[in-house]
């Protein structure tokens, strides 16, 4: 077989998998009609990305896209890339002091263990958080923009790219949000190392935005499967883990949290348990409707 067979028999398939993404029955149309017309393989694959383009521009026509864009997949994107960057530096603290400053007689020392076991909840409570920030955004932005899921999630996750390494302006940054650790001069041996200023946090957000948020949306996305009660608790769950993640990066209510504001003003509690609202209340729900589907098969 010639190199030229191959690689038309390459585009071919490359065309067939790109044709997945137009309805069944225009698809079948469609590869019908090449097939038909013996057309190459580049002809094909052509032929095909355009009519997607095509098909998903035109999803975008309309002021309901853009609305949900400005109004929802925007600042969500923004407010979990902020977060994402606060626990990578926090964390990327923790991971300095017991991994670089590591020596076997630390084993046998109590108040290693003591003040291990007093930050590592914290921690874990941060990460875990932020994964179901994550999953929650991913889900309301797959709930209310399923129609355009490509384009919006293409624009989240490009917009936590952008926030993770270039940040936001200043003014927004030291007014509406919390600054990051590495901002703190007392931390700066920290941040000298490569990894914790530029790899950890990268991998934080893989792991624990990227990825949840990226689940988030295929889950929101096949919202239509519940039923109307289950949906709207869904979004009650939601709405309260974003209402947490709103306020975690409000620089009033952080203070309140810490106890720095007047004591004469009461301590507000944090707010960041709640964070597992919409993780916890998909998974319940999921789980009662499995449990019915079950029932009614037996």
């Amino acid at each position: 077989m010639s190199p030229v067979t191959v690689l038309d028999a390459l585009l071919r398939r490359m065309a067939d998998r790109a044709s997945l993404m137009l309805d069944s029955a225009e698809r079948d149309a469609v590869c019908g009609d090449l097939e038909e017309s013996r057309e190459s393989g580049s002809r094909m694959l052509r032929e095909v990305l355009g009519l997607v383009v095509r098909r998903r521009a035109a999803c975008l026509r309309g002021w309901h896209p853009w609305l949900t864009l400005v109004s929802l997949t925007v600042p969500l994107s923004v407010l979990v890339a902020l977060v994402s960057r606060r626990t990578a530096d926090g964390t990327a603290i923790y991971l300095w002091l017991y991994v670089n400053n590591w020596n076997w007689a630390l084993i046998h020392n109590q108040g290693f263990w003591r003040e291990l076991a007093q930050c590592a909840p914290g921690v874990l409570l941060s990460c875990l958080a932020l994964a179901c920030w994550s999953w929650t955004t991913g889900f309301l932005v797959g709930c209310f923009a399923r129609r355009i899921l490509w384009f919006s999630g293409a624009v989240f996750f490009v917009i936590v790219l952008a926030v993770g390494v270039f940040g936001i302006p200043r003014f927004f940054d030291h007014i509406l949000v919390l600054p990051r650790a590495r901002d703190f001069r007392s931390n700066s041996a920290v941040f000298l190392a490569t990894f914790y200023r530029q790899l950890f946090p990268q991998c934080v957000q893989l792991f624990l935005v990227v990825l949840p948020a990226w689940k988030g949306m295929i889950q929101g996305s096949g919202m239509d499967r519940f039923a109307r009660t289950a949906q709207v608790f869904l979004l009650i769950a939601a709405a309260t883990a974003v209402g947490t993640l709103v306020s975690t990066n409000l620089l009033w209510w952080q203070m309140r949290v810490w106890d720095i504001w007047p004591l004469r003003q009461p301590r507000l509690p944090s707010m960041m348990p709640l964070a597992i609202a919409g993780p916890a209340a998909y998974l319940l729900t999921s789980f009662v409707r499995r449990a019915r589907r079950l029932a009614t098969q037996t």
